[in-house]
């Protein structure tokens, strides 16, 4: 695995414009020379070279040689492969891939169709509580699921959600994934990857279920440990087939927290929970709490043992760093 410190953007990037000149390059089976694609684009060689040059300051492997500029990269997401791979669920999903954009989940949020998107590169990736989620380019899996409005209640569903996702990375071959409360994706005590949901309102409600996943390489974070899936596990799967069977454990994880809520989940999440029996400190809107993680209640809320007795709570922020086994 490797680990890498990650450019948070560029001044003056147009983003739709970086993102088809990507899709030209790795669309492309060849290098294309610059003059080509300035023609392709309506691009000055000046404009071009500018844009080349954007790429690179967002760490995207643009290479470029005799035979003309091309992006190293082996693992590209393909939205028709993906498509053809969710093609035989009951309601087959809208996909749509994007090679750089700010955000997913703004996609997922604001696209005609409710469906499935994802990106090789995001310039404003989050998670929950507005924290930046950054991945190198090609290097993760970074996709959000629309779906129209389903449930009246989504209490513990980000909890569940996640559940649904170790269940799926544990069916591919990928094991020792654990859950820290409520939603992150854990490695020993390194954080793999996380999920998010947020319900959008406006002319077309929706839910949005947004994933980030690190795949091939874990950012370097001063804040915390990362780690990606190939230190887990390589099982050999492309990111197409990877983002293939967690669209579907979404679809599905969606459809039984319908049924049944969190309690469909909650035996699973047990046997997942990084936390249970340590001493914790959680920050709350009303401040700190400190006690020992006694699992979750019956939606999902994290129960903590605190001087005061059993508390439970629906919301805050756990640090592992803080967290010692007793």
């Amino acid at each position: 695995m490797k680990t890498v410190s990650i450019k948070s953007g560029c001044s003056g990037v147009d983003v739709a414009e970086l993102d088809r000149l990507l899709d030209l390059l790795i669309g492309s089976p060849r290098p294309l020379a610059r003059a080509a694609l300035g023609r392709l684009l309506s691009v000055s060689p000046s404009g071009m070279g500018r844009r080349l040059e954007q790429l690179r300051a967002l760490n995207v492997p643009v290479g470029e040689g005799r035979d003309g500029v091309f992006v190293d990269c082996a693992d590209t997401l393909d939205a028709r492969a993906i498509a053809a791979g969710l093609a035989d669920m009951p309601t087959p999903p809208h996909v749509e891939m994007r090679r750089l954009c700010e955000s997913t989940n703004r996609l997922a949020a604001s696209g005609e169709t409710p469906g499935l998107y994802l990106a090789e590169l995001q310039m404003g990736g989050h998670g929950r509580r507005g924290s930046a989620w950054r991945q190198a380019f090609a290097s993760g899996i970074a996709l959000s699921c629309a779906v129209r409005m389903p449930l009246q209640r989504f209490d513990g569903l980000a909890v569940a959600l996640a559940v649904a996702v170790v269940g799926a990375l544990e069916a591919l071959g990928y094991a020792g994934i654990r859950l820290k409360w409520p939603n992150d994706l854990y490695f020993h005590d390194a954080k793999l990857g996380g999920l998010m949901v947020q319900a959008e309102g406006g002319r077309s409600p929706r839910l949005v279920v947004g994933l980030g996943l690190n795949v091939h390489e874990a950012p370097r974070l001063e804040e915390r440990a990362t780690a990606a899936l190939d230190q887990v596990a390589l099982p050999g799967l492309t990111r197409n087939a990877l983002a293939t069977g967690l669209a579907r454990a979404l679809s599905k994880g969606l459809d039984k927290f319908a049924r049944q809520g969190f309690s469909g989940f909650a035996e699973e999440y047990h046997r997942l929970d990084i936390l249970a029996g340590r001493a914790v400190r959680l920050v709350t809107a009303e401040g700190p709490v400190d006690g020992v993680v006694r699992g979750v209640g019956e939606v999902g809320e994290l129960a903590i043992e605190t001087p005061a007795g059993l508390c439970h709570y629906a919301a805050g922020e756990v640090s592992l760093g803080a967290c010692r086994s007793i």
